[in-house]
């Protein structure tokens, strides 16, 4: 995979919302903006491919507007204890499960990347290692997980809506996404990023690299008739990229969120999520295979995490007492 060109500065924003010039500091005198710009400098160049730098930066931007103005020294065990609680009351409106709070696990992964920022920092000689402290994250509850698969019938309105140049959800790109997702189990960001290399139609695998994986580990993963036949019809198009999704003959980097958020609208699906296609393949296909060979098309490294993505459906239940 050809490495993306990314500017060499970023733009952060402090705690008013106001863009951040970086300035000389001491190491006693650093906040955490001033980290922040250096850290995400360092790394842009350097994260895992489905780690978009983008993504980390508007992480970072969100932990900015709270403690940004923060001195280094200042930034102790009670200080990312006072940020947890606040980004957990602060919530967002749209969470329908739990009104104004954030999701415990959305929280985890801001101090998760605190911490890398401070680790990378200590590293660099921007702070003392002695100074970094503990995180206050072990004591949140993990976050119940998603029990929300795809339906069949809201799977082929998904392809309608997303073929039909009429409509707010129309995207080709999309919607070859959406069958790849359902029919595989892959994630958003191993879809996005594939190449035409990577589609073996001689042997009906799509093959991942080692760098193209969220765990760092390659994998081959089968091809049935609506994946191949949806590829096959993306490649007997003319084609200007090497990439399997492309726009105006330019490899596309982003997942297309406006059209996904209208074909949720249009089927009256606004809590699924594109990763939910990924619970519903392995749940549709729990019981076909056996777990470890669901494990190897999905790239699941452990039992425990390949079983918060199979669920057991009311069919089910009703099946085992029949």
């Amino acid at each position: 995979m050809e490495a993306q060109e990314h500017p060499t500065t970023i733009t952060l924003l402090d705690a008013r919302g106001r863009a951040y010039q970086p300035v000389e500091e001491t190491i006693t005198s650093m906040t955490f903006s001033s980290l922040a710009e250096l850290y995400m400098n360092g790394v842009r160049n350097k994260v895992p491919a489905l780690k978009r730098p983008d993504d980390i930066e508007q992480r970072l931007q969100t932990i900015c507007r709270h403690i940004g103005n923060v001195p280094l020294e200042k930034l102790d065990f009670h200080a990312i204890e006072h940020y947890v609680q606040a980004r957990y009351k602060e919530g967002k409106d749209r969470c329908k499960k739990r009104p104004g709070k954030l999701a415990y696990s959305t929280i985890k992964r801001e101090v998760a990347r605190i911490r890398s920022c401070m680790n990378w920092g200590a590293k660099h000689g921007h702070l003392e290692k002695s100074s970094i402290p503990d995180f206050p994250t072990k004591d949140l509850p993990e976050s119940p997980p998603r029990n929300r698969t795809c339906t069949p019938i809201e799977y082929m309105k998904l392809l309608q809506y997303t073929a039909d140049p009429t409509d707010q959800a129309y995207n080709p790109n999309l919607r070859a996404m959406i069958i790849i997702a359902y029919n595989t189990g892959m994630r958003r960001g191993e879809i996005v990023g594939l190449s035409w290399e990577q589609i073996d139609f001689k042997k009906n695998f799509i093959r991942l690299g080692a760098e193209d994986t969220k765990t760092s580990e390659g994998r081959s993963i089968p091809m049935n008739g609506p994946v191949r036949h949806c590829l096959e019809g993306m490649y007997g198009k003319k084609r200007k990229t090497q990439w399997v999704f492309e726009r105006e003959g330019e490899r596309l980097i982003d997942f297309p969120r406006r059209a996904w958020k209208h074909a949720r609208w249009a089927i009256d699906a606004e809590d699924m999520h594109f990763h939910d296609l990924r619970h519903t393949f392995v749940t549709n296909n729990r019981g076909k295979y056996h777990d470890h060979v669901l494990m190897a098309i999905t790239g699941h490294k452990t039992d425990a995490t390949f079983r918060r993505y199979s669920h057991v459906t009311e069919a089910d239940l009703q099946a085992a007492v029949a």
